[in-house]
């Protein structure tokens, strides 16, 4: 089993938790630059058409003490395999070929090279129900007890079922924390059960699989502009891992949500087409609880439907040791990947865009002019890079078609030099100016900024200083000054 956890601080990442549910972002603007093609949206082969479930699951978990297990690991590991998956054939080669189905063995004593604790700061985020005294206590464990299942694909789901019972049931005789190797997390043995185990039903046999999996969204160290969210954990039951390439911050959740259906259809949905058209729909998901979450979620003009291309992923180090698909949106609307990937998320939630008169009184000005004056300290900050899971949107004004005033829209940043024009990309759907869309990237010139806002990494928000005067104003559903 590769160790996983050793690749995990290679690059800064941060975790989508918690996702189902929509991103709403309120009205941004700016200038349309001319649409380029972006050397990731060359052609890529699509994934071919047919079962995409590989020949087994390769299902890793290394557990942790604080300092010694309370049992015998191996003794206990023997006579729980013996019980929850006495077809299995238990090993203490963890080398062992030809012997599928089979679970491994394996321990390394301190100090620990192949399988080292992580250290304090990545329990801060990947931790699940531990206490900084648990991750403390951690970092003295005597061993590492690594099992691995390898199970072959007729009974990949079952049989990790019943290792995610096993496991648990490890954790609880010995006193050991869980780490899943494939999802880079640590778990004490009652978030293991209330997370993974209590989930899983014993009679279904796809469970919830956003339940399993995690997300990593992070900015690739050659492309300060944007971000970059890929799944971890599909390995453990013989599928491919999804990637989602050059989003924008602001993305964050709803791309979550769409890798984590678009992994539930690929397990449940099997076999399939070929990749250039695949069809995510929220009453295809037999899952009834992510089918229900996402069904809730939906806003005005949802579909609950969207059809992506599947095709085959560039891996990057630190990627899973795992097969790829990228995502891209070829069958929605739009001059680029962004305008088309922000058709797609529109197409199956919807959106929730206000619009409103705006009417420039003197508590609105000077709020404006608040917010403007942390402009140079956004400008410094996005120059030096912004932290991770933080963004900045900035309020501007466009002209309308019609000339009878502007519409006043949201940008994400992407680039903000000292001098000249911010550049950025459009959050909203614009009512009156048809040359623009959702995702459009954009130039505004700094002194035609309204309004900021800063959403930081722990997701408090700063700015939006015009806000509370314009929802007073708010009357008619029309957009101007």
């Amino acid at each position: 089993m590769v160790p996983a956890h050793l690749t995990a601080g290679v690059r800064v990442r941060w975790l989508i938790v918690g996702l189902l549910g929509i991103l709403c972002i309120a009205p941004g603007c700016g200038k349309k630059q001319a649409s380029k093609p972006h050397p990731e949206e060359a052609a890529a082969p699509y994934i071919p058409g047919g079962d995409l479930q590989g020949r087994y699951g390769l299902y890793g978990v290394v557990f942790y003490y604080t300092p010694e297990p309370d049992a015998p690991a191996e003794s206990t590991a023997r006579e729980l395999c013996a019980k929850h998956l006495p077809e299995f054939v238990f090993s203490t080669d963890a080398k062992a070929e030809g012997a599928v189905p089979l679970i491994t063995f394996y321990e390394e004593m301190a100090p620990l090279q192949k399988f080292p604790v992580p250290e304090d700061s990545y329990f801060q985020h990947a931790g699940r129900g531990l206490s900084a005294e648990d991750a403390d206590a951690i970092q003295a464990t005597s061993r590492a007890t690594v099992l691995t299942l390898l199970a072959p694909r007729d009974k990949v789901w079952p049989a990790s079922r019943a290792f995610t019972e096993l496991v648990h049931a490890f954790a609880v005789k010995t006193g050991a924390f869980i780490w899943d190797s494939a999802t880079r997390e640590c778990f004490s043995a009652a978030a293991w059960k209330e997370g993974r185990l209590d989930t899983w039903p014993a009679d279904e046999l796809v469970p919830n699989l956003s339940r399993h999996l995690t997300i990593h969204l992070y900015q690739p160290e050659d492309d300060n502009l944007r971000v970059r969210a890929i799944t971890l954990g599909m390995e453990k039951f013989a599928l491919p891992d999804v990637v989602l390439e050059r989003l924008i911050r602001s993305d964050s959740r709803s791309a979550g949500n769409l890798l984590n259906l678009l992994c539930q259809s690929l397990a449940e949905n099997q076999p399939r087409a070929d990749g250039s058209r695949h069809v995510i729909r929220f009453a295809d998901i037999k899952n009834a609880e992510l089918r229900k979450m996402n069904e809730e979620s939906v806003l005005e003009g949802g579909t609950g439907e969207v059809s992506v291309a599947l095709v085959q992923g560039k891996p990057l180090e630190g990627d899973p040791d795992n097969r790829l698909i990228e995502t891209r949106f070829p069958h929605s609307a739009g001059d680029n990947e962004d305008e088309r990937r922000e058709a797609a998320f529109a197409t199956i939630w919807g959106t929730q865009d206000t619009i409103r008169n705006l009417e420039h009184s003197a508590d609105v000005l000077a709020a404006s002019e608040r917010a403007r004056s942390r402009l140079p300290e956004l400008q410094k900050m996005v120059a030096e890079g912004l932290p991770a899971g933080a963004r900045v949107v900035l309020k501007s004004r466009y002209e309308r078609d019609d000339k009878e005033g502007n519409e006043w829209m949201w940008a994400e940043v992407l680039d903000w030099p000292k001098e000249g024009k911010v550049s950025g990309t459009l959050l909203n759907k614009p009512v009156y100016i048809a040359a623009l869309k959702a995702g459009a990237r954009v130039e505004v010139e700094p002194e035609e900024i309204f309004d900021y806002l800063l959403v930081k990494p722990d997701g408090t928000q700063e700015g939006d200083e015009t806000g509370k005067f314009i929802e007073q104003q708010a009357a008619e559903p029309a957009s101007g000054e």
